[in-house]
């Protein structure tokens, strides 16, 4: 199986194992032990031929919140601290790989780009069946809006990062120019992504048609990257550098003009101390904090071709 190419580490494992000891610790599993231990055995006998999607009881369309709520499930049942209750004292390694590969296929369902490398690899054979009667690219429509949405809710949390990686792979299975608009949004953060919100854009427009709104947030990050080239400091103009009106940040529609930022607004941007030359390096709320180091993120021209 292909599984074994996305195994966590032992610190990442530990790091779940604490989180998963605390919830039960929390809410204790309400399952009587001859039941419990029918759950775990009927696992035990399906984990070897299953797919990480089949084991946290998914969909192929599952959205984020829906894989975290999977392995919350899986993951509560089979811990290892539920040995001495099922009878397996000194056998609690029974429990370890169940829970090992639980935490594997959560790390990578919960992550778009591993996720994608996973569908690639187990192939549409692999992919659980849907009772829906849903067609492939009505399924990846959904897919795509669940990351959209998610997305919107991270970068309302300023956890851009997660957003703009939900939101790439939105657009990859689904393009749509609103898709492509926030991606932008998002992108000119980082002063090392403006190229890459330019292009999205770009595509906003080859995929939506003519928008003045857009337009001028070219206009804007491409006289920022020239400034930036120059060594010479962006002009603030009170709203996110090369954020287009009507986009996310400022609640207009398309059409409607942007607020005049307040005075007082004005002042406390002044206030506010300049931002990270790599802001985007907070992980996301549904994904549990396994990497809560303050690493920062790696500018796009560092990733992988694929992942840019």
């Amino acid at each position: 199986m292909t599984d074994s190419l996305h195994a966590v580490t032992a610190h990442e494992l530990a790091l779940f194992s604490e989180r998963i000891a605390r919830s039960l610790a929390e809410r204790p599993l309400e399952l009587g032990a001859e039941e419990h231990r029918e759950r775990v055995a009927a696992m035990l006998r399906e984990v070897g031929g299953a797919t990480f999607y089949q084991l946290l009881s998914l969909g192929p369309t599952a959205s984020p919140e829906k894989v975290h709520e999977g392995y919350e499930r899986v993951a509560r049942l089979v811990h290892p601290s539920h040995a001495p209750a099922l009878g397996l004292e000194g056998r609690e390694g029974v429990l370890e790989v169940l829970f090992e590969r639980a935490t594997a296929a959560y790390v990578t369902l919960s992550h778009p780009g591993k996720r994608r490398d996973y569908d690639r690899e187990i192939g549409p054979a692999g992919w659980p069946e849907t009772a829906s009667g849903k067609s492939r690219a009505e399924e990846n429509r959904d897919r795509a809006r669940g990351y959209f949405n998610r997305a919107t809710a991270f970068a309302a949390k300023d956890d851009f990062h997660f957003a703009i990686e939900l939101l790439r792979e939105a657009v990859r299975i689904d393009p749509q120019a609103k898709y492509f608009v926030l991606l932008g949004d998002l992108q000119t953060r980082n002063q090392h992504w403006l190229r890459h919100a330019v292009e999205s854009y770009a595509r906003a427009l080859e995929i939506g048609g003519p928008d003045p709104q857009v337009e001028e947030a070219i206009l804007r990050v491409r006289q920022r990257m020239t400034d930036v080239a120059a060594g010479r400091a962006p002009q603030e103009d009170g709203r996110a550098a090369g954020t287009p009106a009507g986009a996310a940040g400022n609640g207009a529609r398309p059409g409607q003009a942007p607020e005049a930022p307040s005075p007082a607004a004005g002042d406390d941007a002044k206030r506010r101390p300049p931002a990270s030359a790599h802001p985007l390096s907070r992980t996301g709320v549904v994904r549990y904090e396994i990497e809560a180091d303050g690493s920062p993120a790696p500018a796009p021209d560092d990733l992988p071709p694929d992942e840019r």
